[in-house]
């Protein structure tokens, strides 16, 4: 028995859907963090920048990546890899600069 979205929305086109919509969160979740970077490089200043939280990030975006891996997801492990780059140039820029 099919439940009302699977009759209204095919199953292999809400796959595409949600990783399509999974993209476009990369890209967003990636442009968020730019103006970080670029305060922390350009002020050459990370003093009010937690670095445990990054560091935490960057804990998580391992545990993604290898989710993402394992489950064959590459949205997840695509923008975790880019997350954790950005996040050690945050982590490197703190430690550099605090």
């Amino acid at each position: 028995s099919q439940t009302w979205n699977q009759m209204i929305i095919p199953q292999h086109l809400k796959k595409q859907s949600y990783d399509d919509l999974a993209y476009i969160f990369i890209a967003f979740g990636l442009l968020v963090t730019v103006p970080q970077v670029l305060q922390i490089y350009d002020s050459k200043s990370a003093e009010d920048v937690s670095i445990i939280s990054y560091i935490g990030w960057a804990i998580s975006d391992v545990f993604w990546i290898v989710y993402g891996i394992e489950r064959q997801r590459h949205p997840i492990t695509v923008s975790s890899s880019i997350k954790l780059i950005m996040n050690s140039f945050i982590i490197y820029g703190i430690v550099i600069f605090s």
